[in-house]
C-alpha cells in the first residue's frame, strides 16, 4: 500500500490595507477572498462551498446588474460533497503582496466591480 498524499498548490498574491481604516481592511478581506478563498474554501471548509462573503457579493452585484441570479455557479450539495476534501494539503506560492484599498464600480460586468478593491501604486505607499 502506498502512503502518499494527494496536494492542490496555487499561486496567490497577499493583500494588505492600504491604511488601518476599517473600509481598507474589507477591501484587502475582499480581495482575499475572490483570489484564494474561492479556490480554498470548496475544499478545505467545514461547508465546502464557496466562501459565504463571496456569494453574497456575487449575488448582490448580479441583482444591481439585472441578472436574474447569481452570476457565480451555486454548487449543488452533490458537487460541494464531491469537491470537499479532496486534497490532504494546500501549497501555497507567494511572490508579491500589494497594498489595496476600496474602489468605485467601472461599467459592465466584472470581477473587478464584485471585489471593488484598487491596488495601491507602489509609489503611493513607500
Amino acid at each position: 500500500m502506498l502512503l502518499g498524499q494527494i496536494g492542490i498548490n496555487t499561486e496567490v498574491t497577499w493583500f494588505e490595507p492600504a491604511t488601518n481604516s476599517t473600509a481598507d481592511k474589507a477591501a484587502a478581506e475582499r480581495r482575499w477572498e475572490f483570489e484564494c478563498g474561492i479556490i480554498a474554501h470548496p475544499i478545505f471548509s467545514a461547508d465546502g462551498d464557496y466562501p459565504n462573503l463571496v456569494k453574497q457579493i456575487v449575488a448582490k452585484r448580479s441583482k444591481e446588474e439585472g441578472f436574474p441570479e447569481s452570476r457565480l455557479p451555486r454548487l449543488t450539495a452533490e458537487e460541494i460533497g464531491f469537491i470537499k476534501g479532496t486534497s490532504d494539503f494546500f501549497g501555497l506560492n507567494h511572490y508579491a503582496t500589494l497594498k489595496v484599498k476600496p474602489s468605485k464600480p467601472l461599467k459592465g460586468t466584472s470581477e473587478f466591480n464584485d471585489v471593488g478593491v484598487k491596488i495601491v501604486k507602489e509609489y503611493e505607499w513607500r
